[in-house]
């Protein structure tokens, strides 16, 4: 990645910020105060103006205020990379900005044919590591092919998508992942591409980590079974006691009584003094409601559930599977050094991992180690809707659905020449398009419903919604590009002249604009709205801030204007001279476009075709 420096931003969020900032001056220097934090909205109609200041922000400004504010903006614009054209009100809004619109078609096309790849990610490193924890690979770990469900296929495509909005916004992204992975998620891995995606991999397992937080554990213990170690015969005799022995309390352990959870002086690992019945507890239980009083942790909304109470660290003598997910993650933070956890959870499994957040807190703390923020993305179950022939299908017989709809799709367009590896990778790729789609379109936290009729209309290359959709879209635009090129180099066509000379006063139809403003213009922007605040140890709320829909629904939305303009404007025309500006402003115009929409299947692990 070429390396813009620390202060680069990027044009849209640079013209916001800049008018933001005249205009409060201005303002306040005419004795008025703007009631908003955020005041610029975009335009939806963009006839009638790009940028606005709605009435409800300002209290009624003199006509002279305005045409004074108004000369100094316009005078002021002249020096920034987005001009303004011109500014109205009405009775709705109190300020109406327009663009001059040659001018910001050459500053933000040129920003993306600098960028390419790179357009729109941070180009400022965070310098902070995050873990991400996905509960699919703990919960599947017995499971066979023909259990894998749909909730798991969609787990595996949020973290796919997360580490790469993470790593787009800065971040250093390290994942967990068993050491083997079972049959069961080998395949479904392997089609999502899910270890192609660059970041680090840990597949920690810690017995001996177990072995000295299970010791600590016994020490934090409400209520505990033991046996001792030379009378095991005789535990079923024994009613539940509580170990007297453990060290480095305040208030000694007994029946019922409370225990210092904020303590930071219990030892990390037993040593020769320790009781022996101590290493042969059957039974640990630990009060967590009573750590979340102590530590004053939000319960209810944006926090921790109401309801934890306890949570089973030992159980007959075994590691629960709290103890052994704690392990596992304080093992990962002792390779990596990482300063934020985000714990990927579907929403039956929410109340649980909020337990195994609370106990590494509980085990991990005052051990010469920073804190580790921790936060939950969850995400809402998968579905059919009441009109599908199957009610159930699991995870690959889902994929194998999709995979056959559209290659019947295929063969009824292009018929016997449907045929070979090359078609077959590339129904492939198309299929895992439209599963990424379909499951990341709804807002994660939603229910997804699947149509799993048999209707080949489902996935088609005509479909609006579905990723095939976009992937047809790009190609097309990949294919005009091509041919251009082609022409060129037969002599049908001059050379494309360098951006500077082209004149975009040539783009006059309102889908061009559409174009640049709302997708072009927007992208970076839109990635910076996916990844919220989620790693500051100051936030109370432990919900992981990512917007996992939004990158899927632009691309949905951009290529349902890309399909109108390709259809309705014929890009590549006749090489006459007065013919050539328009039609070489529209090639720029496509190449910003096409790069929009690689980098955006970019960030869903999704690779472009280059025809179809």
């Amino acid at each position: 990645m070429e390396d813009m420096g620390c202060n680069f931003t990027y044009l849209q969020t640079k013209f916001i910020r800049k008018l933001e900032n005249t205009l409060i001056y201005e303002l306040n220097k005419n004795g008025f105060s703007i009631d908003a934090t955020a005041f610029i909205r975009k335009v939806k109609h963009l006839n009638h103006g790009d940028f606005t200041v709605p009435s409800g922000c300002l209290p009624h400004i003199d006509p002279q205020v305005f045409e004074e504010i108004k000369r100094l903006l316009l005078q002021k614009s002249k020096n920034w990379e987005l001009k303004i054209e011109n500014i109205t009100t009405d009775p709705y809004n109190a300020f109406i900005f327009h663009l001059r619109r040659p001018d910001c078609f050459k500053q933000a096309l040129q920003e993306v044919l600098l960028h390419k790849e790179a357009y729109g990610i941070n180009f400022i490193s965070v310098k902070k590591s995050v873990l991400l924890s996905s509960s699919s690979f703990s919960a599947i770990r017995e499971k066979t092919v023909e259990e894998t469900s749909v909730d798991t296929l969609r787990s595996i495509v949020l973290l796919q998508h997360i580490i790469l909005l993470l790593k787009a916004h800065g971040y250093d992204v390290v994942c967990r992942v068993p050491e083997i992975l079972p049959e069961s998620l080998r395949h479904l891995v392997s089609l999502i591409r899910l270890l192609d995606t660059s970041c680090k991999w840990t597949n920690a397992s810690a017995p001996e980590l177990i072995h000295q937080l299970r010791y600590r554990a016994q020490q934090f213990q409400t209520r505990q079974k033991y046996i001792p170690h030379d009378d095991h015969d005789h535990a079923s005799n024994r009613d539940e006691e509580t170990c007297s022995h453990g060290r480095g309390f305040d208030i000694a352990v007994s029946q019922g009584s409370e225990i210092d959870l904020t303590s930071s002086s219990c030892k990390t690992e037993p040593d020769k003094d320790t009781c022996q019945d101590c290493m042969h507890v059957e039974d640990v239980v630990v009060d967590l409601e009573q750590y979340i009083r102590l530590k004053g942790l939000i319960v209810g909304k944006g926090g921790y559930d109401k309801n934890i109470k306890y949570v089973e660290v030992v159980s007959n003598g075994k590691e629960s599977f709290c103890l052994i997910e704690v392990a596992e993650l304080e093992q990962s933070i002792k390779t990596y050094p990482i300063q934020a956890c985000v714990h990927v959870v579907s929403q039956s499994q929410a109340f649980s991992q909020q337990k195994v957040d609370i106990l590494w807190q509980i085990l991990t703390q005052g051990h010469d180690q920073p804190p580790v923020h921790q936060s939950h993305f969850v995400y809402g179950t998968v579905t059919c809707r009441k009109n599908s022939q199957n009610e159930k299908v699991n995870a690959h017989e889902f994929y194998n659905l999709r995979y056959q709809q559209l290659k019947q799709a295929f063969v009824m367009k292009y018929a016997e020449q449907v045929t070979g590896q090359g078609w077959e990778d590339t129904i492939a790729i198309l299929t895992m398009a439209n599963i990424k789609f379909e499951l990341l379109a709804t807002t994660a936290r939603n229910m997804v419903k699947l149509d799993l009729s048999h209707d080949i209309s489902d996935g088609t290359l005509g479909d609006a919604g579905g990723g095939a959709f976009v992937m047809y879209n790009c190609a097309r635009l990949s294919t005009l590009l091509s041919h251009f090129q082609e022409s060129v180099e037969k002599g049908l066509y001059p050379p494309l002249p360098p951006i500077e000379e082209v004149d975009f006063v040539t783009l006059r139809e309102q889908e061009e604009w559409h174009l640049l403003f709302q997708y072009v213009l927007a992208f970076p922007q839109l990635i910076q709205q996916t990844v919220g605040s989620f790693d500051d140890p100051d936030r109370s709320n432990i919900n992981a801030d990512i917007q996992s829909h939004k990158i899927s629904n632009m691309l949905v939305n951009l290529s349902r204007v890309v399909s109108s303009y390709y259809s309705r404007i014929h890009v590549l025309g006749e090489s006459r001279a007065h013919l050539l500006p328009q039609m070489f402003s529209r090639i720029y115009l496509l190449k910003g476009v096409h790069q929009v929409m690689v980098n955006g299947l970019a960030l869903m692990g999704i690779p472009p075709l280059s025809q179809l």
